[in-house]
C-alpha cells in the first residue's frame, strides 16, 4: 500500500522540526492517513534524539 504514496520527505533527507535539524529515518502512514516520519535530531535534542513527527510539522532543509 505504501508503495504508491507521494511522500513529503524521503528517507535520509534533512529536515527542520521547529528549531531543530533532523534526518528522516523511517516513513509510515497513520490509521488516520497522516504521513509520519521517524527522525533523528542532530545536536541538542532536549533529551529525545529520535521522534515521530507528522509531515506537516516538518520543513525541508
Amino acid at each position: 500500500m505504501q508503495d504508491n504514496i507521494e511522500w513529503l520527505f524521503d528517507v535520509g533527507q534533512v529536515v527542520y522540526f521547529h528549531d531543530m535539524i533532523g534526518t528522516v529515518l523511517l516513513q509510515e502512514i497513520s490509521d488516520g492517513g497522516n504521513q509520519l516520519f521517524y527522525i533523528e535530531i542532530e545536536g541538542e535534542s532536549y533529551g529525545r534524539p529520535c521522534r515521530t513527527v507528522r509531515g506537516d510539522y516538518l520543513v525541508a532543509a
